[in-house]
């Protein structure tokens, strides 16, 4: 197992509420667009998508395009933060907790003000399926690189290519 996306992990909780998602090109683009209308000085703005997925909807589309099988179990969010409590899984999972919180909670956002600002502008939040591919292919790379530097790391020391260098 190369990490913990190689298993097959059931959705903590049932997933139904809102992820907020949104790509950091839109948030930097719509942040400097806003800054420069002057209809939203002391305006509060939720740079949010205005539709977003529910969490459930995203594990599935994450494992559907990274080509893994969906898990139909789901997990208790109790039980799913004992687990990556755990003295392994935490060092594995990293910051997984935290994501976690994202699982559980039903979260909503007014994110009229944005809408309305943005509306005459060219600057939209794209829909989380029209850029997923790009988060799983970087995830590959980012994991295929892992392997390859582990890889030299791990490599005979007293390999005679590599003393000759």
């Amino acid at each position: 197992v190369d990490s913990p996306l190689d298993m097959r992990l059931p959705l903590p909780g049932t997933g139904d509420g809102p992820l907020h998602l949104v790509p950091v090109d839109f948030v930097i683009e719509a942040a400097y667009t806003l800054s420069r209308l002057e209809e939203s000085l002391s305006r509060t703005y939720h740079l949010v998508d205005p539709s977003p997925l529910s969490a459930r909807s995203v594990y599935e589309l994450v494992a559907s395009r990274a080509h893994r099988k969906i898990p139909r179990r789901v997990l208790s969010a109790g039980l799913a933060r004992t687990v990556l409590q755990s003295p392994l899984l935490s060092r594995v999972t990293g910051s997984s907790r935290s994501m976690l919180e994202g699982f559980e909670r039903d979260v909503f956002y007014n994110c009229r003000n944005l809408t309305d600002a943005l509306r005459r502008t060219d600057v939209w939040c794209p829909p989380f399926d029209g850029y997923v591919d790009n988060l799983v292919r970087y995830v590959k790379g980012v994991r295929a690189e892992r392997r390859r530097t582990r890889d030299v790391q791990s490599s005979d020391p007293l390999d005679q290519e590599e003393l000759e260098e």
